[in-house]
Order: structure tokens, then sequence, then C-alpha cells
């Protein structure tokens, strides 16, 4: 039986790394020719809620570099606003008939999440035009829950702070959220530091 498990357990991380790989190559169309509907609908949970993570941290630091080093100083709005778009798309989703409980669930927590990264998007703008935020490698950015793909390893890595974890590919089924506050983020910080 504990070889069956195992064998089982291997097969269920191939196969959310897969869809995570997959979606990691879709990210990049995503409001470009896919809609958020569409991308939503082709994952589970976990694998669509990974996505926008990607998208989010992509841009975010994406700005921010763009901001410090090429002077950009439209940017940060011109990303704001893609953030404030990705969120009325995903309210809009939820008004409409999406075919099943659980795939209302998916739908509600990742505007649950992206409501999240859109107002610490926004806190982190203020401080930039405040002058406390400079670039991609200031601490208000780095504490951040960031998720990347890493293409030379092939893996999905969840950084905060200084830590990096490679996603463990644990399907996690399609689970309802709680709203995220910045306690919720200072107990990922801490947590980071002492696991890494």
């Amino acid at each position: 039986i504990e070889d069956w498990l195992l064998a089982l357990e291997a097969e269920m991380q191939r196969s959310v790394r897969r869809e995570c790989r997959i979606a990691s190559l879709e990210i990049g169309q995503l409001l470009s020719g896919l809609s958020l509907t569409d991308f939503g609908n082709k994952s589970i949970a976990q694998v669509s809620l990974l996505g926008i993570q990607l998208v989010w941290t992509t841009d975010f630091q994406d700005a921010l570099s763009r901001m410090s080093k090429e002077k950009d100083k439209t940017i940060m709005s011109t990303t704001n606003r893609k953030f404030v778009q990705m969120l009325s798309d995903l309210v809009a989703i939820c008004l409409t008939e999406l075919g099943s409980k659980m795939n209302r669930t998916k739908f509600e927590t990742l505007v649950t999440v992206h409501v999240h990264q859109k107002d610490l998007f926004q806190e982190v703008w203020k401080k930039v035009k405040d002058g406390k935020v400079k670039d991609d490698n200031d601490f208000e950015w780095l504490k951040q829950t960031r998720c990347y793909w890493k293409q030379d390893s092939d893996n999905a890595v969840i950084s905060i702070a200084d830590v990096d974890f490679v996603y463990s590919y644990e399907y996690l089924g399609c689970k309802e959220r709680l709203v995220i506050t910045a306690l919720t983020d200072r107990c990922y910080v801490t947590q980071s530091q002492a696991l890494g």
C-alpha cells in the first residue's frame, strides 16, 4: 500500500506541475488575447491562483525595475490600471452564472487574493511617490510573497524576503479564502525566515 500511495503522490505532483507549467506559458497572453474567464476555466483553482500571482509578481517587479532603470514615470500608473482592470474583470465574472459551486468558489478566491495584491501594489506605489521605495531591491517589495516560474529549473518558486521555496505541487482542492491582512503578510515573512 505504501508504494502505491507514494506512486499516487508522485503522479499528483507531476500532474499539478504540468498544469502549472502550461499556465505559466499562458499568462503572457492574459488580457491581451486570453480572457480571465478562459484562463480560469481552463485550470484547477490552485493553478488559476498561481497564474494570477505570477502575473502580479512579473508586472509589479517590471514596473519597479522600469521606474528605476528607465526613469519611466508612467509605468506605475499603467500597472495599477492593469491590476484594477483585472479585478473588475474578476468581479464581473463572479456576477455571471459560473455553472458550479466549485467554479464560483474558484473565481471568488481569485477576487479575494487579487484585491490584496492590488492593495499591496497601491501601498508600495504611494511609497514610491513619497521617495521611500526606489527600485525592485527595496525591502517593501522583497517582503511580499512573490511567485516566479523559473525556466532554468522548470519550477514555480515562491519568494519571501531572501528565502525561496520551490512550489510543492500538492493538490489543494478548491477552498474558500478569508481576507488577507497586513498581519497575514507579517506572518508569512516571519515563517519564511524561520523555515529558510
